[in-house]
């Protein structure tokens, strides 16, 4: 009976060992593969979130100005064109994405910066630049009486209202070097 037993104990087969340790290395690799793409996307989102978390600091440390002695529109009747001088005085370079132009108290015309050159776009920390702005598109061109300039940075902008004598007429006042923007 014993004899039974070990015949048939000894019948059976068991994995053998190198096919064991296939097995073990393919479900290590198997596990070592889940785990690198996790940390990859946790990596990928922790970037994100402190790429996006500078640019904040960036963008608090920024300031913009504007020069009204150099604000002007090309008429008094019928305006066009929108000239003025922009100073950063921030810690960073600023780029400028869109204006809106208010007419009265109406909802604003918001024009969207389409322009991909940097020099007509982007202001240096430090350093000032004259703006040339399509102002074209209202309802009633007399009445456009402020316009906002927005930047990369949310919450950065310069706000010009019109002064109490009107804007300051230069007949001479050129398109050139005018900003490309898109009215939405």
């Amino acid at each position: 009976m014993f004899t039974n037993y070990m015949k048939s104990y000894t019948r059976k087969k068991a994995i053998s060992p190198l096919i064991a340790s296939v097995i073990l290395i393919v479900f290590t690799m198997s596990i070592a593969a889940l785990l690198t793409t996790w940390v990859q996307s946790i990596t990928v989102e922790q970037k994100k979130t402190a790429d996006d978390s500078q640019k904040k600091i960036d963008c608090f440390m920024s300031n913009l100005e504007v020069d009204n002695d150099f604000t002007k529109v090309n008429s008094g009747s019928n305006p066009t064109i929108f000239s003025t001088r922009i100073r950063n005085n921030g810690a960073n370079d600023i780029s400028l994405i869109s204006y809106r132009i208010w007419d009265n108290n109406t909802e604003p015309i918001i024009w969207k910066i389409t322009d991909v050159n940097a020099n007509k776009t982007g202001i240096p920390k430090g350093n000032g630049m004259k703006i040339v702005l399509n102002i074209s598109g209202l309802a009633n061109q007399n009445a456009f009486n402020k316009i906002k300039i927005l930047t990369e940075c949310e919450g950065v902008y310069v706000l010009i209202e019109q002064s109490s004598p009107g804007w300051r007429v230069d007949p001479t006042l050129s398109s050139l070097g005018m900003i490309d923007a898109k009215m939405e």
